[in-house]
């Protein structure tokens, strides 16, 4: 009962967690409490109706067979790093802490790690925000190309961008769906081989109310501090980390999905030469190196007590 407990509220610190919606802040496209509605009901049904793949993966890093107290260890030090992230404002990476607290239990343990799916995970997070950014870049890049090769006066660049900030809102949504379908197995992996349909939904509910009630705050932070953006360089980030996070989702591989939404913003911004606020940039880039040494670390100090 305690790992379905801990399981939910990791949950929750993943919807806290949930950031897509920054791009919409960053070109004042909707109030903030819209924003949290919509990320709440997008990454509820992602989590439904996807959130089976990526926890096949998980379920084959390790060759522990999961007790009551390594399930607990690992939930409990996934729990705690979202709770820190979140006091701090940091859109840290949910895989990578899934990673961590199950490579460190398991160490401690005297267990296995497949070496074979780490080096795909890894690789996952080294190409995905890479791809992430320059997709951004470029597609931003023909998109400023169009704009100014078929508009000649500020009225008509003021419609493209109206219409931009309509398809934004269309993309993030879609953006959010793949994200929940990608990182509700982060909290519920180890249950979802038994009960697939109610684990799933115990992790949609928990993503959901988490970014609900938890996610306003980050999502003001990075969507005011990195860049500024304009509906359709906005439109080109969320485009981007769309077809990233959907492709390596049925791929059945756990990617970092604030690495890529954050590169993403970083190309498009890039693309504009707009400033980029190196100091949130470089707070961000931290809390993802040091988010799968620290649950590790909390995982194998826990394991260890239980």
């Amino acid at each position: 009962m305690i790992g379905k407990v801990l399981a939910f509220l990791v949950a929750i610190g993943m919807g806290s967690n949930e950031e897509s919606f920054s791009c919409v802040v960053a070109s004042k496209s909707l109030k903030i409490k819209w924003i949290v509605g919509l990320t709440s009901i997008a990454v509820f049904f992602g989590a439904m109706f996807f959130g089976q793949l990526v926890s096949e993966t998980f379920n084959e890093l390790t060759n522990i067979t999961p007790t009551k107290s390594f399930m607990v260890a690992v939930l409990l030090s996934i729990g705690l790093w979202f709770a820190i992230a979140n006091v701090f404002k940091l859109p840290i990476s949910t895989t990578t802490s899934v990673v961590g607290a199950l490579s460190g239990a398991a160490l401690m343990l005297g267990g296995d790690i497949n070496l074979g799916i780490i080096r795909s995970i890894i690789l996952s997070w080294f190409f995905s925000p890479i791809i992430g950014l320059l997709f951004a870049y470029f597609f931003d890049k023909f998109i400023q190309f169009l704009i100014f090769k078929n508009t000649h006066n500020f009225r008509q660049r003021e419609i493209i961008e109206r219409i931009s900030s309509r398809l934004l809102l269309l993309i993030t949504l879609i953006l959010v769906f793949f994200r929940g379908a990608n990182d509700v197995a982060n909290a519920v992996f180890f249950f979802v081989p038994t009960d697939p349909f109610k684990f799933k939904m115990l992790g949609a509910i928990g993503m959901s109310l988490g970014s609900l009630f938890f996610s306003g705050r980050l999502i003001k932070e990075v969507g005011t501090k990195l860049t500024e953006l304009n509906p359709s360089a906005s439109l080109s980030t969320q485009i981007s980390s769309m077809l990233v996070v959907s492709l390596f989702t049925f791929l059945k591989m756990p990617i970092s999905g604030s690495t890529v939404f954050v590169s993403g913003l970083i190309g498009s911004g890039l693309a504009r030469n707009k400033k980029v606020n190196t100091n949130t940039f470089y707070n961000m880039f931290f809390s993802w190196i040091i988010t799968l040494p620290m649950c590790a670390l909390f995982s194998a100090i826990f394991v260890s007590f239980f």
